[in-house]
């Protein structure tokens, strides 16, 4: 299908990660970006996996609400690097 679903399991810990993205907001000047490097050539969006992790979902979208920054990258990777290749789409509907 081309998307890229995250969590894949339940995790408590990306959830909190988003909290304290938030928290950042409360800072003056700060600002707060979560970026996805997505690892495969045939991926065109990002989307939270709402089936396997609802509170992971939930948690995104009140990010993107309070107005942290969320973006997805795919990336090359070869043994020496890792280059991010082209700007993808994060799509929480």
């Amino acid at each position: 299908e081309g998307i890229a679903l995250f969590p894949d399991a339940v995790s408590t810990r990306a959830a909190r990660h988003l909290r304290e993205l938030i928290g950042v907001l409360g800072h003056a000047g700060q600002r707060a970006l979560l970026c996805y490097c997505v690892q495969r050539s045939d991926v065109r969006e990002v989307r939270p996996a709402d089936e396997i992790d609802p509170v992971y979902g939930r948690t995104l979208r009140e990010a993107l609400d309070a107005g942290v920054e969320v973006t997805a990258y795919r990336a090359k990777l070869d043994p020496q690097t890792v280059a991010l290749v082209e700007r993808i789409p994060v799509v929480c509907p």
